[in-house]
């Protein structure tokens, strides 16, 4: 009876650890890719660098000069951008929905995802928009998290659904919550090209995955007190199922 109760809380709690795992981590579906780049040909063969230039290095995509842009023919107004940045520099855009070729000075119709370091090293990213030469921010974020994967290579998720509401991950995590509502539904008949923009030669670009699916969906919204409530449960029961074993044990 006891080598029972005791399996029956190794259950619980193993229970109890993948229903909260569960709740935080958000959800990979079957992508449906459009078209992709590895860059392990060692070239960036199907890009055109519009400004500066661009190599392939160590099977990476690497500026080799400052205020460099490539572009990459593509369809996709809905789905899924995936890539790798090493974020080094201060400041590069991925131009990921665009309607428009403009590839100088002038900005286009389009959707921007910026990465910025600013001079108190603080880091930060926002989802922009570009409607001929008016620009309008629909969501910034610079938290210490940002902040700490400086330097190093990231992967950035960026989606939009059927609704317009877009949702950016980096190594896996949202950067905002699904009630936040980050919805635009200009720019939603074409698209033209994919963009890549460094301002200096520290980044570095690799695994861009392009889909017309979304393939990373949000943890779904918790449940009023929980999971706080869901470990003190556990937390109460296996304790309550400890005194019984012990109890047990003293009377045999």
């Amino acid at each position: 009876m006891i080598g029972n109760t005791r399996q029956i809380t190794v259950v619980i709690l193993i229970l109890g650890t993948l229903l909260l795992c569960g709740t935080l981590t958000p959800h990979t579906c079957t992508a449906a890719t459009v078209w992709s780049d590895d860059f392990n040909d060692g070239n960036h063969s199907g890009w055109t660098v519009a400004q500066g230039d661009f190599g392939v290095s160590s099977n990476t995509l690497v500026p080799t000069a400052d205020d460099s842009k490539i572009v990459h023919a593509s369809t996709v107004t809905s789905g899924t951008w995936s890539f790798d940045l090493l974020w080094n520099g201060t400041f590069a855009a991925v131009e990921f929905i665009s309607i428009e070729y403009t590839p100088y000075d002038t900005y286009d119709s389009c959707f921007h995802l910026n990465f910025y370091r600013d001079t108190q090293d603080n880091s930060q990213i926002e989802l922009r928009k570009y409607i001929n030469t008016a620009s309008s921010s629909l969501i910034t974020v610079e938290t210490a998290f940002l902040t700490g994967l400086y330097g190093t290579w990231v992967t950035v998720d960026i989606t939009r659904d059927a609704s317009s509401e877009f949702m950016v991950y980096v190594n896996g995590a949202p950067l905002w919550t699904v009630d936040e509502d980050v919805i635009d539904t200009q720019l939603s008949s074409s698209c033209y090209y994919f963009l890549i923009y460094c301002d200096d030669q520290a980044f570095a670009i690799d695994n861009v995955v392009v889909s017309d699916t979304v393939d990373v969906t949000p943890p779904p919204p918790p449940i009023p007190g929980f999971p706080t409530a869901a470990i003190l449960l556990g937390i109460t029961t296996a304790l309550g199922l400890g005194m019984v074993t012990r109890y047990r044990s003293k009377r045999t």
